[in-house]
């Protein structure tokens, strides 16, 4: 389990054997990841102490819960937009809710969910409404599904934009010094 949550996205604690390891890393999912490397690092003659030096070593992926601070702004980025499944969306609002300031989304929704884009759609603006101050929405097919989900959950906190460009370009606009805004997902243009 993680026994510490570091400030300003500043990575994860954890116990393990009695060893106190550290990771950069921010969901709390990887957790598990890290605990079944370091028991086949064991398994492969290595100790504690080689493993917690090695697991402090690991670096987040580009696009991946990658936290970016903003000196001049004092607006946290987090970048997540190679996310690409609702499990993935859920873990990056989890990271979200560590700020300390207003949480802000930036999201074109999922893509190739067939026929069950509507239903996770829906799930996802509820579980936006619950975590998030203000959504800016990409428009395309399954932005109605989001929309209907925030406002089945009484959050109107929303804005749709016609493309990714136009969002970025409002940014200056929309964000405050003390937000944190988390980019979810990044839609192919043959998508939108």
């Amino acid at each position: 389990t993680v026994g510490n949550i570091k400030e300003n996205f500043g990575g994860l604690e954890f116990v393990y054997e009695n060893e106190k390891f550290f990771t950069k890393l921010l969901a709390k999912h990887n957790i598990v990841l890290i605990i079944l490397a370091i028991e086949l690092a064991r398994k492969l003659g290595m100790n504690l102490e080689e493993t917690r030096r090695g697991v402090e070593r690991i670096e987040t992926l580009p696009n991946r819960l990658t936290p970016i601070y903003n000196n001049q702004s004092n607006i946290w980025v987090i970048d997540d937009s190679y996310n690409a499944n609702f499990k993935g969306i859920i873990s990056g609002l989890e990271v979200l809710e560590r700020s300390r300031g207003r949480k802000v989304i930036l999201t074109p929704g999922l893509v190739e969910l067939g026929e069950k884009s509507k239903e996770i759609h829906k799930k996802i603006g509820k579980a936006y409404a619950k975590k998030a101050d203000l959504v800016l929405l990409i428009k395309n097919s399954v932005a109605p599904y989001i929309i209907e989900g925030m406002e089945e959950n009484n959050f109107r906190g929303y804005k749709v934009y016609n493309n990714v460009e136009e969002a970025h370009n409002d940014l200056k606009n929309i964000l405050k010094s003390g937000d944190t805004i988390i980019f979810q997902n990044d839609w192919p243009d043959n998508y939108l």
